[in-house]
């Protein structure tokens, strides 16, 4: 075996192996978009969800009621 006929064959497998990487890259790359789109959502969820108390002074001016006595009426 000559030493063209062996680098050639090495370069045949390179670009195979490219190839393969390239095919697997296109389908994990939905999979990452995937994720990313959870990432977003779950940041936007949680700041609905834990940005209440900033709300809360703005609401104890605007109603002139304690947060105790306004949540006494919600409980009844």
């Amino acid at each position: 075996m000559s030493i063209g006929a062996s680098l050639s064959r090495t370069l045949e497998r390179m670009r195979a192996s490219r190839a393969r990487a390239k095919i697997a890259f296109d389908a994990d790359r939905k999979g990452w978009l995937i994720c990313v789109a959870v990432l977003i959502v779950t940041i936007v969820r949680s700041g609905v969800t834990y940005s209440f108390g900033m709300f809360v002074v703005q609401l104890e001016k605007a109603y002139h009621r304690p947060l105790a006595e306004q949540s006494k009426y919600q409980q009844s």
